[in-house]
């Protein structure tokens, strides 16, 4: 065994395609044609996906590189208290 390796599969995307979906994140989505005020970590990953940005990407994986990146949160209310998705507060969020 290697001592230098950690554990866990190789990343699938690498360090400027982490860099890019935070970029998207922190933009206004309607500067970038789509009809929303603000994202959700799953418009953001369906708009990640449809853009041609990556081939499959999980929305936990969408949120621990915006989390590694230093993208804050803020949980969004629904009706149904047992979905919530967490969207970026920087750029394009209004903040509450």
């Amino acid at each position: 065994m290697d001592p230098k390796r950690s554990g866990g599969a190789p990343r699938r995307i690498d360090e400027q395609t982490q860099d890019w979906i935070c970029v998207i994140a922190r933009c206004d989505p309607r500067f970038i044609g789509q009809p929303l005020s603000c994202w959700s970590l799953v418009k953001l990953r369906d708009h990640l996906t449809t853009a041609g940005h990556v081939s499959t990407i999980s929305v936990e994986t969408v949120r621990r590189i915006l989390d590694e990146r230093g993208v804050t949160w803020q949980a969004t209310k629904t009706t149904n208290s047992k979905i919530r998705h967490p969207i970026p507060v920087e750029g394009c969020v209004t903040r509450h």
